[in-house]
């Protein structure tokens, strides 16, 4: 079952990586500025929800999603 990943979502992932590890990390945005972790839970929060409703609406969409464990 293929799964299209929309590109505006895979450049939210790759900028909340690049925001905890190059920035929180090696940058130490973490003891800069003290908000950063706060904002980093919330927009991956944010992030996870998202994935989870593209994964319902792509298993809704696909007819082979309700025959699986069906025989």
């Amino acid at each position: 079952m293929p799964v299209q990943i929309p590109p505006e979502f895979q450049v939210l992932a790759v900028g909340f990586v690049f925001a905890s590890l190059f920035l929180g990390e090696i940058r130490s945005y973490y003891l800069r500025i003290w908000w950063w972790d706060i904002a980093l839970h919330t927009s991956s929060g944010l992030l996870l929800g998202i994935l989870g409703f593209l994964l319902i609406y792509v298993l809704n969409e696909n007819e082979l999603a309700g025959l699986i464990g069906k025989n």
